[in-house]
């Protein structure tokens, strides 16, 4: 459990970097960029969809982060989510869908598209269409596998 703290101290320290770099951003949008006079329908799309993307990975980190928190504090929840973490299913199926990379670049384009928005909205609209299909693709492919592992448990 030793080797596991650090990791998790780790981790709450990228998500308060994440934390303040989401509320700069969204305080550089509210005061700087939306109190630019008119907008189009498309245009207010777009800024719909940044706002729900800031405030949604926003709150998600906070809730991540107190989790985090409260699993420095008792050890019986460190030891929990170790196992978690540690678990042969979730194991081999991050190495057999490629999880944490197709995370990864789905959430890359996802912020691509948000920024590339301000310059062209056909952009944007690939690059979210892109990214969903990407994470449909590895949500389709963990079901598939949950399922298999559930028809090979009954036999």
């Amino acid at each position: 459990m030793e080797d596991f703290r650090p990791r998790i101290k780790k981790r709450m320290s990228y998500l308060k970097y994440f934390i303040c770099c989401v509320a700069l951003i969204g305080a550089y949008d509210y005061f700087m960029i939306r109190n630019m006079g008119e907008k189009s329908v498309a245009q207010m799309v777009v800024i719909i969809f940044q706002i729900v993307i800031l405030v949604g990975s926003g709150i998600a980190s906070c809730v991540y982060l107190m989790k985090l928190r409260n699993c420095l504090w008792d050890e019986e929840k460190l030891r929990l989510l170790y196992a978690q973490e540690n678990e042969e299913k979730v194991q081999l199926f991050v190495k057999k869908s490629g999880m944490p990379m197709i995370l990864a670049t789905s959430m890359v384009m996802i912020l691509v598209g948000a920024v590339a928005a301000y310059f062209s909205i056909i952009v944007f609209y690939t690059l979210i269409i892109a990214a969903a299909g990407q994470l449909l693709a590895v949500a389709w492919i963990y079901f598939l596998m949950f399922k298999k592992s559930k028809k090979s448990k009954k036999n």
